[in-house]
């Protein structure tokens, strides 16, 4: 299910149908947060066709990233966090209004097509991360996670769940290394940095795993650094060239000056000697033939001359594209590296308190506490606030809400 926003033409106008935890509040009460997949499409109304045109390169989805912020063409990263989405389309039309000087608002096609995801764990029987939808209630994500915990078969099992909870912290633990050594060559990158620097967390001694993800991320600095320096020397070269044809040519036409007053100062001297009768006309004639080819040669010399200048101009533009390029596609790599370090975190938090729940589960099974009640208690966990909150089974649940699920005889809100 999406939300979805469109601005229209000729006065903005807002449109948009979000539910979320706690009622069927309106669609502007819901704020944007790291995590959020909104799909963005941009049109401007062309009065000359008396249609309207879709901007390239802007149709797609993006990922709100973990400083809160949109990586968008042209005008870069976007606050995002805490936004309602009218509000956040209101701020890019602005944005790109402003960088592109355009005389007129554009529409700003903005809809969430995916939430940050909800969490379940505790008394349930598949703790997890699961997919947020609107109006997503405590008892339907209950379900989702299987139901309430109905006890293991036997303690095997619960060795099992514990053993496997552990190995997807250390796998979230691993992902994290990478992403940080990624997110480090890719800011030295964006800043033109001479060389990379890691995070101290990198940085342990004896750490092969860190060591075998900096080395990979230094060789792949390198190479681009090397590749970006080989495309630049060539434009360098070629404006050398042309520079160095500028400098023949100019040589040329000086010598042709000197030819051209010869030539000239030959006609002046035939017009003299003609009046006297002392020369022929087929003399002045081939002078003056001799004049008008100098002139010719002039021409395509001053020609040739602003066709090298102007391969002077593309070469330093083309020189300037490819530095934007590439700190561009820097920029929207390191926006996408930075959401997963953030969705690792969580994920990472997620695995090690189903670890907990796992070998606190095992633990109550070893001291013959495998039966359990059958009422349940809830608390979320959400962000902006520091306790947590005692909900009921038909109360909505937020995007990236955290709930926990307990039995009768445990503190619903004990960890």
């Amino acid at each position: 299910m999406r939300a979805r926003l469109a601005l229209p033409f000729l006065a903005p106008a807002f449109s948009l149908a979000v539910c979320f935890a706690g009622s069927a509040a309106s669609a502007d009460a819901y704020r944007v947060a790291a995590g959020d997949h909104l799909h963005l499409k941009i049109l401007e109304w062309r009065a000359d066709r008396g249609e309207p045109y879709e901007w390239p390169g802007f149709a797609g989805d993006y990922i709100v990233g973990a400083d809160g912020a949109l990586a968008l063409p042209i005008v870069g990263f976007v606050p995002a966090e805490d936004k309602t989405v009218a509000d956040l389309a209101t701020g890019i039309s602005a944005l790109l209004q402003k960088q592109t000087g355009l005389a007129h608002s554009l529409q700003i096609s903005l809809e969430i097509v995916q939430y940050r995801p909800c969490y379940v764990f505790g008394n349930v029987d598949k703790p997890g991360e699961y997919p947020f939808r609107p109006d997503l209630t405590v008892l339907e994500a209950v379900s989702l996670a299987g139901g309430a915990y109905r006890g293991p078969q036997n303690k095997l099992q619960l060795e099992r769940d514990a053993i496997e909870a552990r190995g997807a912290e250390r796998e979230q633990d691993s992902e994290r290394t990478s992403l940080l050594a990624s997110q480090a060559r890719l800011l030295a990158e964006v800043s033109d940095a001479a060389q990379v620097a890691f995070p101290d967390q990198l940085n342990v001694a004896g750490d092969r795993r860190s060591a075998a993800a900096k080395q990979v991320q230094l060789q792949l600095f390198d190479s681009h650094r090397t590749a970006l320096k080989t495309k630049l020397q060539a434009f360098d070269e070629e404006k050398r060239l042309s520079s160095s044809e500028i400098d023949t040519l100019t040589k040329k036409m000086r010598t042709l000056g000197l030819q051209e007053d010869l030539n000239q100062s030959e006609l002046d001297s035939i017009d003299s000697l003609r009046k006297k009768g002392l020369t022929t006309e087929p003399r002045k004639v081939a002078l003056e033939q001799n004049r008008e080819q100098l002139q010719s040669t002039r021409l395509d010399f001053e020609l040739s001359i602003i066709r090298a200048q102007r391969d002077i101009a593309t070469a330093e533009r083309d020189k300037g594209d490819a530095l934007t390029t590439r700190k561009n596609d820097a920029l929207t790599e390191l926006a996408t590296v930075e959401t997963k370090i953030a969705q690792n975190e969580e994920k990472r938090a997620t695995a090690v308190r189903l670890a907990e729940q796992a070998e606190a589960s095992l633990s109550r099974a070893q001291g013959g506490l495998g039966d359990r009640a059958n009422a349940l208690v809830f608390a979320v966990q959400r962000k902006g606030v520091d306790h947590p909150i005692l909900v009921t089974e038909t109360d909505a649940l937020q995007p990236g809400d955290v709930l926990k699920v307990s039995d009768a005889r445990a503190n619903g809100l004990s960890n």
